[in-house]
């Protein structure tokens, strides 16, 4: 009792040492993380006053080359304007001039208004962004202020709406007109409005099948060295799973084999296992060509067995035997034959995971299992007799046909 007490008075002086430790080091759960004059922002510590990523309140990012003072934005004196978040001047960017997005293009930014070079003489202020162009090149000013190329595709040399040197025709008949090369374009093939077929190509201004396509059946480019509705000749259809190649409908890679006039695998499929002829029984699939039984029971006189390794000398399944304990073994001897062999293998379909146990009994497999044992007799008096104890490890042998324990195997 007295060194209970004890351990509970020091576990109080403890926690009341703690206690005091944390309130002299300011150790409170309503305690900041961050410094004084200092805001968390995104588990970041910032001071609101000077950050440029956090300016007078959390994620008010300061325009580039701003600082930030006393927490608000301040561009420097050469830039005192803000545009597209950036500080710039009114008054002498050529980017922003006199208000943002304003670009002089061909010319300066003074004073807030753009001034046009002089050179050359055809550069023009036409108002817009940019203002100054020249209207000798400028596709959209082209000669005036207020003309544009119309032509699709068209250029502007020399103040003048021309077709560039890929694409030297202008064909009107196209709407909105159009700059095109006769010897390419399918729309217009070695004369405007003279279209190639769908499948055509124009080549030096004259359509034609492309090299692909090098063949015609019913005015469209077909390849029949490969076209599986005109396979060698113009309507010719591979059917029944067949592709064309070379001119010829023949079976592909997936389904190799012909049976019938149809295409198939003789290495996988049932209906047709190896060959042509061979049907797969049931419970049975193909593979490599060979019928094979589930559960790898062997195949005789083309039936799947029930069980065994293999077939019978005569060719028949092996037959089903009774262990006696509720199991069965499959070999080829006849009901009721009994021998060291079909006792061992009557043991093993009892417990797979035992073993054979002394030899105490004449004419008697002993098998033991981890925390069982049982008997099967062979021949004496006790001959088809198996002899169980599934309480213990011991292998008594019977004694009398009806003892406990005692039942019969064949």
């Amino acid at each position: 009792m007295r060194e209970a007490k004890t351990h509970a008075m020091r576990r109080g002086a403890l926690g009341a040492a703690i206690a005091v430790a944390m309130l002299l080091g300011g150790c409170d759960e309503s305690h900041s993380p961050c410094n004084a004059g200092e805001t968390q922002c995104s588990r970041l510590c910032v001071d609101l006053a000077t950050s440029t990523s956090s300016c007078g309140a959390c994620r008010n990012a300061c325009p580039a080359l701003a600082q930030c003072q006393d927490g608000a934005c301040v561009c420097p004196a050469a830039q005192p304007d803000v545009c597209d978040g950036a500080c710039v001047n009114l008054q002498s960017d050529s980017a922003h001039c006199g208000t943002c997005a304003q670009a002089c293009g061909f010319g300066s930014c003074v004073g807030g208004a753009c001034v046009c070079a002089t050179s050359p003489a055809t550069v023009t202020n036409c108002g817009g962004s940019p203002a100054c162009v020249d209207t000798a090149r400028d596709r959209q000013h082209c000669g005036g202020c207020t003309t544009a190329c119309p032509l699709d595709s068209a250029v502007c040399a020399e103040s003048a709406c021309v077709c560039p040197a890929s694409q030297p025709t202008e064909c009107p008949v196209d709407h909105p007109s159009a700059c095109v090369s006769l010897q390419t374009d399918t729309r217009h093939c070695g004369s405007c409005e003279n279209p190639c077929k769908a499948t055509e190509e124009c080549a030096l201004g004259v359509c034609g099948c492309p090299a692909a396509l090098p063949d015609i059946c019913s005015g469209a480019c077909v390849a029949l060295e490969t076209d599986t509705y005109n396979c060698g000749a113009c309507g010719t259809v591979c059917t029944a799973n067949r592709v064309c190649t070379a001119r010829q409908c023949l079976c592909g890679a997936a389904l190799p084999d012909e049976c019938g006039g149809a295409c198939v695998s003789l290495a996988a499929d049932p209906e047709h296992c190896g060959t042509c002829t061979t049907r797969c029984p049931l419970n049975a699939t193909c593979s490599e060509r060979a019928c094979v039984c589930a559960h790898a029971a062997p195949l005789c006189q083309g039936s799947c067995c029930a069980g065994g390794a293999a077939c019978c000398a005569d060719g028949t399944c092996p037959l089903a035997h009774d262990n006696g304990l509720g199991a069965s073994y499959y070999d080829c001897a006849q009901l009721g034959t009994y021998t060291v062999t079909a006792a061992t293998e009557a043991a093993f379909a009892w417990d797979p995971a035992g073993a054979l146990g002394p030899t105490t009994f004449a004419e008697c497999v002993v098998w033991q299992g981890a925390t069982r044992c049982a008997v099967w007799c062979f021949g004496g008096f006790a001959q088809g007799l198996v002899h169980l104890n599934s309480t213990g490890t011991g292998c008594p042998a019977p004694t009398l046909i009806n003892e406990p324990g005692t039942y019969r195997w064949d």
